[in-house]
């Protein structure tokens, strides 16, 4: 989701700390464990005074979501006063997460300790830092040895302090991760199958994890055992993007439909599964559902939403204001040397952007842009009803409008209200961000936000961005709303021309404000392409198609390489004038349709040389943050070739790359939350945090997670996986996993997108 930005989380990782993963004891194996993923600690969030806690050594207050004691001064050993945990039971060689947020009045030095529970009390992890009055989370990844004695305790130490300090801890956790390393393969049925199920009219394929050289036997089972087809695999050998000697198998010939089927290769099994009706409908729909539980500036109501999402409004309050929460109603510039902004401007509404509550312009226009063309090809195929107004559960409900396109609006008149004010410097452009001036912890509801925000200077990017999602937004209002689409039509024109008069405003990576990720982008060629590819789209102007094919993207390779996301926005672009071949002349309509079939078959050879059904096949063999959405971009490529073509290998192609999302990946994980059977629980977000805090939502079903990531960017991944992981094996399902386990408005567009062509098929 965030590029080029590496493990710079203050609020969640040490300030003058040190990690240190210790390993040691063995597992005696009469005792009992509790499940994987599952929480060990008891009264996680400090919320009953009862005997899961102890205190030593000072005088302790717990209670009330946190635990507070009273350390004295002296110039005892750390552990003279201790807040603990006894009880615990780790397994042998186990991967586990403990994490928790402090504060100190005054700064007073901690350590964090896991360790044997007897004699001689051998140390599992430690974390030390200095806590102060900020509350801060620490997260820690540690993998346990060969344990001969599993019985552990958690403490936190804090004597030895040289004044007298107030210490709270609130908010703590340890997870069981799982195995890690080879053993992980273990954790889900060694046939990996979609999990969610395979259309009657569609390819049916999986995989065996087999180190057997030569074909195997599968069948196809009914629920009640009866078999309904049988085949043989393919034998692939080791597979790179899993390090797993792996078979193909393709039982498409079957003729079987029905519930609770599954495969079957000697002892190994697949999780159950259905073939028949299309399930993709629904996940469109709670895909797209997401997007009115990520607003900001609205409290989000239990009647469109339910109980347990209903929350204030978040960021609207007034800098300086009565209120704890800063807001959005008149942020100030973010002092810079170079840019002299002396106003505050009112950018209240849009939609959060990820785990924190941030709001960018560049992710966010990708985002609106995406639901807007999964609308207009539902549209084509005169099927829009499924987007249409009354369907959704939103305030705007009813008002004759499609609910999509409400939606949609929800960030258009935000984006509007990030553009530059007349009479200002640089007046038309469009600010690149909003955020707050640190990272806040985690978990926090968006009203209880305390820190100030800053609106960050306005960029060549966003303001592309802008003018390109602003054009396509008119066309589509414009059956609805002419005065909307006639005022997103001007603003469009004129971002336009202010980012051709000011194409050197680059977003760098360096920021002084730590609360937000940079989005940054050297390169501002394919945003040019882009809008001027949409303004033509919407005016049929022809300086707008001149622009278009003057850019070096015009004829230009797009795909397979980079796939397209908010750095990279040539191939949304492509997409785009692909659908609409009509309103090009012959020879562009000819040559953009072409290029889209060429790069949809690129797509289709790299998943046919893979082994799970991605067509995300990196070249250089590393998976990239957000790595799902871009089996879902890739995917999108092929669906446009396969439509445009009407060949049916680039249409198998693209309803078998949601095999890959959908659990047939080295893991059998489902990256879908609500979605399969294994789907993700703690996904990294600070309003969806019930796995930290039970008052806390869980993440909402259709909420895509990032997936695996080969830069283990934070402190749990790169702890974890210190010794490397098989790409598609870089992921764990933990909250403060941003990096692999993040969400974002950006990658659940690509799956709406995506869903929403499926439930087309």
């Amino acid at each position: 989701m965030i590029k080029n930005l590496r493990a710079i989380f203050p609020s969640h990782r040490p300030r003058s700390g040190r990690l240190l993963a210790l390993v040691g004891l063995a597992l005696a194996p009469a005792l009992s464990l509790p499940a994987q993923g599952a929480e060990q600690l008891r009264d996680t969030a400090f919320r009953q005074v009862n005997a899961a806690w102890w205190a030593a050594g000072g005088i302790s207050r717990p209670g009330d979501g946190r635990f507070c004691i009273d350390v004295p001064a002296g110039n005892g050993d750390p552990w003279s006063v201790m807040v603990g945990q006894d009880g615990l039971t780790l397994a042998p060689e186990t991967g586990y997460r403990l994490r928790f947020s402090i504060t100190a009045d005054p700064p007073a030095a901690f350590a964090a300790v896991v360790q044997g529970a007897n004699e001689p009390f051998e140390p599992i992890a430690r974390l030390e830092g200095i806590a102060d009055e900020d509350v801060v989370g620490y997260p820690l990844g540690f993998i346990t040895g060969d344990l001969s004695d599993g019985e552990a305790v958690l403490q936190f130490q804090f004597g030895g302090a040289p004044e007298p300090a107030t210490i709270c801890l609130s908010h703590a956790s340890l997870v069981d991760l799982g195995p890690m390393g080879q053993e992980r393969k273990n954790l889900a049925p060694l046939i990996r199958v979609n999990q969610l199920g395979y259309l009657a009219d569609g390819p049916r394929r999986a995989t065996l994890l087999s180190e057997a050289t030569e074909p195997v036997l599968v069948r196809l089972l009914a629920e009640n055992g009866t078999a309904l087809w049988h085949g043989f695999s393919t034998p692939v050998g080791l597979d790179p993007a899993s390090w797993l000697f792996v078979h193909r198998i393709d039982f498409s010939s079957a003729t079987a439909d029905g519930q609770g089927l599954v495969l079957e290769a000697g002892a190994a099994r697949s999780d159950p599964f259905a073939i028949g009706v299309n399930p993709y409908g629904p996940l469109a729909t709670d895909a797209l559902r997401f997007f009115y539980l990520a607003r900001s500036g609205i409290a989000i109501e239990a009647d469109f939403a339910g109980e347990r999402n209903a929350r204030p409004a978040g960021h609207v309050g007034v800098p300086g204001g009565p209120g704890l929460n800063q807001g959005d109603v008149a942020v100030p510039c973010q002092p810079l040397p170079d840019w002299p902004c002396d106003y505050a401007q009112d950018v209240t509404g849009g939609w959060y952007d990820a785990g924190d509550h941030g709001k960018y312009t560049v992710p966010g226009a990708l985002a609106a842009a995406q639901l807007m063309a999964a609308y207009a090809r539902s549209a084509r195929d005169g099927r829009e009803a499924r987007f249409s107004d009354g369907r959704f559960s939103i305030p705007e409900a009813g008002n004759g409008v499609p609910d999509l396109l409400d939606e949609v609006r929800w960030e258009l008149d935000w984006l509007l209200r990030m553009v530059v004010p007349e009479g200002r410097p640089l007046a038309g452009m469009v600010h690149h961000k909003v955020h707050d001036i640190g990272w806040t912890h985690i978990p926090i509801l968006p009203s209880d936000d305390p820190l100030p925000r800053r609106l960050h200077r306005p960029s060549t990017a966003a303001t592309l961005d802008f003018a390109a999602v602003a054009a396509q937004g008119a066309r589509l209002f414009a059956p609805f709303d002419q005065p909307y689409a006639d005022r997103l039509l001007a603003a469009a024109r004129r971002a336009y021309d202010e980012a051709i008069a000011h194409p050197e405003l680059i977003a760098g990576p360096a920021d002084p404000d730590l609360g937000g990720g940079a989005y940054d982008d050297t390169d501002v060629s394919d945003e040019f392409y882009w809008a001027a590819a949409e303004l033509f789209i919407t005016t049929g102007e022809m300086p707008f198609l001149e622009a278009a094919r003057a850019s070096p993207h015009w004829s230009g390779p797009v795909y397979p390489s980079p796939i397209f996301d908010w750095a990279s926005v040539a191939g949304f672009a492509r997409l785009q004038l692909a659908a609409h071949l009509d309103r090009l002349p012959p020879a562009d309509a000819e040559l953009v349709g072409a290029s889209v079939v060429s790069g949809a078959e690129a797509f289709l050879q790299r998943q046919n040389a893979g082994s799970f059904g991605s067509p995300y096949q990196p070249t250089n063999g590393l998976y990239a943050w957000g790595s799902n959405h871009l089996v879902a971009q890739a995917a999108l490529v092929m669906a446009a070739g396969a439509d445009l073509s009407g060949r049916a290998d680039l249409r198998d192609g693209a309803i078998e790359a949601m095999d890959y999302i959908m659990g047939r990946n080295a893991l059998g994980q489902s990256y879908v939350v609500g979605y399969g059977l294994r789907p993700p629980l703690y996904p990294h977000s600070r309003h969806f945090a019930h796995g930290l805090d039970p008052l806390f939502p869980p993440p909402p079903d259709g909420t895509l997670v990032g997936g695996a990531n080969s830069g283990r960017d934070d402190p749990v991944a790169s702890a974890l996986f210190a010794e490397g992981c098989a790409p598609q094996s870089c992921y764990l399902d933990d909250v403060e996993s941003w990096s692999t386990n993040e969400i974002a408005i950006n990658w659940n567009a690509a799956l709406v997108q995506y869903s929403a062509w499926l439930a087309l098929q």
